[in-house]
């Protein structure tokens, strides 16, 4: 029990530091894992695992491997060894005996016999299931792309079970009987809260129960108790690799970039300045009833500045409208440079991911998104009336969602 007792008390360390990280933090939605299981198994059969005599709980492990589909649903295989101990736990058996030939009297009977008072039975098992996983926090909007998960776990499989009882016999001597193995059709389910200690880790508390067909798993006799069960409870230890899904743009997004390099926002804004120029002599030509040249563009064009094949953005934490890192400050500091430069204004069209959140808060959260970005560039010189906001709302523009939390910056002219 001492080792349980430590156990439990690293978990909930690793817990405990896990949730003193980021709530961005989250398991990849969909992609293989594999993951590891220790913890304790107990048993009700003919007789109990639960009773006082300080052995009700032995030990289990295993591995398992499975695929996520979804923030909702993941299919798993799994293995698990352990151990099942049980005495009696009630008076009813205090009149029971078990021969050594293997039946059950109901007084002492003339052969050599267990009192089943007396008897300790050890189940040693290996179970194999398949089991799907359904996320109940999916219902919730909101917690979809929590860190936290809340699994219910249907199973089936099959369970080997090699029994050995044994005590002391009525003539004194202790002496033990070993069964032949047996195979259960198995079926049952667990319940398990896990948390993302980062994007690849996952630490899971579970707790289940297995129902066995057939005899009974400790091989004694058919007597009062109908059960035929198996519990069990520990921790899981998870690891994602990745996502695996497609047909999305996916952008990878650090959480402490570096400064961006607008090396060549220069450049690309002389381009757009002598643009512009060239089009307001067309302007001034055509009004002077002089022959111009085709117009593309008029006051107000929009330009981006594209970075690889993504426009400049500040990016934001999962329900937050503040900004990250003084990189991002540095960034929005040069922007409004070029733009004062120019004499350009600036366009802002903040987005939130729309798996978290309803339409209403992610319209008012992507505003605040805009509207915290507006704040930085006034203070860095900005005129507040040259900066236009535009609040988008819940998009899904990208897989990864972390990358629908952001804020686009466009020059205009």
């Amino acid at each position: 029990m001492k080792k349980f007792k430590h156990y439990a008390i690293a978990v909930l360390c690793v817990l405990g530091l896990s949730m003193s990280m980021t709530a961005q933090t989250t398991i990849p939605q969909n992609g293989y894992y594999l993951g590891i299981a220790t913890g304790a198994s107990m048993g009700t059969c003919t007789f109990r695992s639960y009773s006082d005599n300080g052995k009700a709980m032995r030990a289990e492990y295993g591995v398992s491997a499975g695929y996520r589909f979804s923030n909702l649903f993941s299919l798993e295989l799994s293995g698990m060894r352990g151990n099942v101990e049980m005495t009696s736990a009630d008076e009813l058996c205090d009149n029971q005996w078990l021969g050594i030939n293997g039946e059950m009297y109901a007084s002492e009977p003339t052969i050599d016999a267990w009192k089943y008072k007396n008897l300790t039975t050890e189940t040693k098992f290996a179970r194999f299931a398949v089991q799907g996983n359904f996320n109940i926090f999916y219902i919730f909007k909101n917690l979809r792309d929590s860190r936290w998960k809340l699994d219910l776990s249907p199973m089936i499989g099959g369970v080997q079970t090699h029994t050995t009882v044994s005590g002391r016999l009525a003539s004194g001597d202790f002496d033990e009987k070993e069964y032949n193995s047996q195979w259960h059709f198995a079926c049952g389910g667990q319940g398990s809260i896990g948390v993302a200690v980062d994007n690849n880790i996952e630490v899971r508390l579970y707790a289940g129960i297995t129902f066995l067909s057939g005899d009974r798993f400790d091989n004694l006799p058919k007597w009062e108790h109908t059960e035929n069960l198996m519990y069990e409870g520990g921790a899981k230890l998870s690891w994602n690799f990745g996502n695996s899904g497609a047909g999305k743009a996916v952008a990878v997004v650090e959480k402490e970039a570096p400064a961006t390099d607008l090396s060549g926002v220069e450049e690309r804004l002389e381009t757009i300045q002598n643009e512009i120029v060239r089009m307001r002599e067309e302007v001034e030509k055509a009004e002077q009833g002089q022959p111009a040249q085709s117009m593309s563009a008029g006051d107000n064009a929009i330009y981006s500045v594209v970075f690889g094949r993504y426009p400049f953005s500040v990016f934001f934490d999962l329900n937050s409208a503040e900004l990250r890192t003084d990189n991002d400050r540095v960034n929005l500091q040069t922007f409004a440079q070029f733009a004062k430069k120019y004499d350009c204004k600036i366009r802002l069209r903040g987005t939130c991911d729309e798996a978290t959140g309803s339409v209403g808060y992610n319209q008012t959260l992507s505003e605040s998104r805009c509207n915290t970005v507006k704040d930085e560039l006034v203070k860095l010189g900005m005129n507040a009336n040259d900066i236009i906001i535009e609040a988008a709302g819940g998009v899904s523009e990208f897989e990864n969602i972390e990358n629908n939390r952001r804020v686009y910056l466009d020059f205009v002219k």
